[in-house]
């Protein structure tokens, strides 16, 4: 991988919440081997000694490990800041939640969703302290706009000889269109289709086998939220990987479940998400 392009954006506004990102976005680093930059938003006057303490501890132990890095302070809102900041095609940006008051999320939504419709780079979001990905779960929808995300997820799981599961939901058709009518008729053998999706989907496994990633094909039909959810419950999986087409330009998400925000608002294992056009330069 190539250091000087990449960089972990790891941001922490106060927030107890915020400090198991920061945790893994340190680990990750050393894992992978780029460097960090830190960047501490301060929303408010009272909470300027709190961000600027954890961001001193975190630097220490970045120093103590060798994982080269920068510093950002920045005052303003944390969900704007982290979208101006995470550069396309260099940052991951990795975060956890914010501690929004419950009236603020109700009234204006939550900010992870907001972020994935306006931020230029790929997200990692943690909840919670876990463990060295294992086995992920890579939600595909069979198209070429998933690519990034199963570049992402072969990348970290050749990384840590991790297993990977490659899941693809056949949603109730919306318009009746020929190829549309063909996967519903042959869902549960859509590998062995002619259509876009079958392809994606065969070269996907094609190229973890390729990289010697041990990886298996599941498809189900319905709801995607609900069958993710229920594959998610079934199976104990260290991160999900999900890639996304729409955005807010995107007439989609005024009538469609933003899948990815809902599936990170319900897990507790970290999420990363990358979307078409947010590519990362990857180690050959």
């Amino acid at each position: 991988m190539n250091a000087e392009a990449n960089s972990l954006l790891l941001a922490f506004n106060g927030a107890d919440t915020s400090l198991p990102a920061l945790d893994y976005g340190v680990w990750l680093a050393g894992q992978i081997g780029v460097p960090v930059t830190l960047l501490g938003v301060i929303e408010s006057p009272s909470r300027r000694k709190r961000v600027e303490g954890v961001i001193e501890s975190v630097t220490g132990r970045l120093e103590a490990v060798g994982i080269p890095h920068h510093v950002q302070l920045v005052s303003g809102n944390c969900r704007r800041v982290i979208c101006q900041q995470a550069v396309a095609g260099r940052h991951l940006a990795v975060f956890g939640p914010f501690d929004r008051p419950l009236l603020r999320r109700w009234l204006r939504g939550r900010s992870f969703r907001r972020i994935l419709a306006n931020i230029a780079a790929p997200v990692l979001y943690v909840k919670q302290v876990s463990s060295r990905p294992g086995k992920l779960l890579v939600c595909l929808g069979g198209l070429g706009y998933a690519k990034t995300a199963e570049d992402w997820a072969l990348f970290l799981a050749r990384r840590f000889d991790a297993s990977v599961t490659f899941l693809h939901v056949v949603e109730p058709i919306s318009y009746d269109y020929p190829i549309a009518q063909k996967i519903q008729d042959r869902w549960e053998d859509i590998l062995e289709t002619d259509t876009p999706q079958g392809y994606h989907l065969r070269q996907a496994l094609k190229r973890a086998q390729e990289m010697g990633v041990p990886a298996v094909f599941q498809v189900c039909h319905g709801d995607v939220v609900h069958e993710i959810i229920g594959e998610l419950n079934n199976q104990d999986y260290d991160l999900i990987v999900m890639g996304s087409p729409s955005s807010s330009a995107n007439l989609r998400h005024l009538f469609m479940p933003n899948v990815t925000a809902e599936i990170a608002e319900h897990v507790d294992c970290p999420v990363l998400a990358a979307a078409f056009g947010q590519e990362w330069i990857f180690e050959p």
